[in-house]
């Protein structure tokens, strides 16, 4: 696969920074519209206020601040909290969350509704833009930024994936700083989301980073137990019987598959049986893994060794939403950033592009026409990641043999 170097040396590719930045206009664009459409239908009484997620955040915040956190395993209970934040949420989405992430939102009521979902999205976007300026600091990358930070599922719903997204990506860069103590902390606060932390410990030995790898041990462990003693001793029990609700409802289809971005739910869009489709889905977790940890024990370049910790790490769990989707920004700044210097492969800018535009239409697609596009695009990343390593390995190995 041909690298394209410099523009000078080579036709200026279609995909300028002129048109990546119209598509920035018009990805921000259809987020404003498509969220002030639901306020105003909103207003008038013809659809339920946004941040219906969020709802469940601020609901159980509101029982811990009232010394009932525990009850936020109550569905019962959680629901006459949300009642109260508008009568059109007669239906919510249970609990299923482990006790670590009740500490975590535990002052959101502390503010009113709307206020807390706003701040929640808001800062949690801002933060994230500005550490995805400090890979790509060029004045090009501003609008690309600002829209996959602005991303629907997370501001429409009052989704956490841009929150998790921000720990992950300071874990990384934190990771390629060699600031391996505050890394692991990072890590360690992930726990609070297990799926999307569970790659994380195995590339630390791979990279031999044995501090990181210690400090979010401990992180993680010390975490649980304040959890554990501030929400109460039978917190963790009532997480695992919570989460046998989940499994269950993962594949009964009580969650629609169509709003989900993994191979697992994909399959069962196609009427895949249950059994098969958790075998499928193993098998490219497992792939997943291994071209991870191949690529951390080969690649020389940081940038791509991140990149592929996160692109595997969204191909892991079964059970990942559209809006953990926005974690797709963290491998695509991470390319660009190495591919300006080093050139691209063909076909991998059209690639990272398909990541960026995933949530625009995505969950429509699924819905109406059974494919679902997250895994797919997630595999193809993973490829060129691989394709990259490969390439890399060869020249090391002709250099090698040259001076030999």
């Amino acid at each position: 696969m041909p690298v394209s170097h410099a523009p000078s040396q080579q036709k200026r590719h279609w995909l300028t920074p002129e048109r990546v930045r119209l598509y920035a206009w018009a990805s921000l664009a259809v987020t404003g519209i498509t969220i002030g459409r639901l306020y105003y239908y909103a207003a008038i009484g013809i659809a339920v206020p946004g941040g219906y997620d969020f709802a469940d955040f601020w609901s159980a915040s509101w029982l811990a601040l009232h010394g009932q956190a525990i009850q936020a395993y109550d569905y019962k209970t959680l629901l006459k909290v949300a009642v109260t934040i508008s009568p059109e949420l007669s239906v919510i989405g249970p609990w299923l969350y482990p006790p670590t992430y009740l500490l975590m939102i535990w002052p959101l009521a502390l503010l009113p509704f709307p206020v807390s979902y706003l701040a929640f999205e808001i800062v949690a976007a801002a933060v994230l833009g500005l550490m995805l300026r400090r890979l790509l600091p060029m004045n090009a990358a501003r609008w690309p930024i600002a829209a996959i930070c602005c991303f629907l599922p997370n501001l429409l719903h009052g989704q956490n994936g841009t929150m998790t997204a921000c720990l992950g990506l300071a874990a990384l860069l934190l990771l390629g700083a060699n600031r391996q103590v505050w890394a692991g902390v990072c890590i360690g606060l992930l726990s609070v989301k297990p799926q999307l932390a569970i790659l994380f410990p195995i590339a630390l030995l791979c990279g031999r980073m044995w501090t990181a790898f210690v400090s979010a041990a401990v992180t993680a462990a010390v975490f649980a137990g304040i959890a554990m003693w501030v929400v109460g001793p039978g917190a963790f029990a009532a997480f695992i019987h919570a989460n046998g609700f989940a499994r269950q409802s993962l594949v009964d289809g009580t969650f629609p598959w169509w709003q989900m971005t993994t191979l697992y739910a994909t399959l069962r869009l196609l009427h895949v049986p249950v059994t098969a489709a958790l075998v499928a889905h193993a098998a490219v977790a497992v792939a997943a893994t291994a071209a991870m940890v191949w690529i951390w024990f080969r690649q020389p370049s940081y940038a791509i060794r991140a990149a592929a910790l996160v692109t595997a790490t969204l191909l892991i769990s079964p059970y990942l939403y559209l809006y953990d989707a926005v974690w797709l920004a963290i491998p695509i700044a991470f390319v660009v950033q190495h591919a300006l210097q080093h050139g691209w492969l063909r076909g991998e800018r059209e690639m990272l592009l398909l990541a960026w535009m995933l949530p625009v239409g995505a969950d429509s697609i699924a819905r109406h026409y059974n494919v679902g596009l997250g895994p797919l695009v997630c595999i193809g990343v993973l490829v060129f990641l691989v394709i990259r390593t490969a390439r890399t390995d060869a020249k090391i190995f002709g250099k090698k043999l040259a001076h030999s």
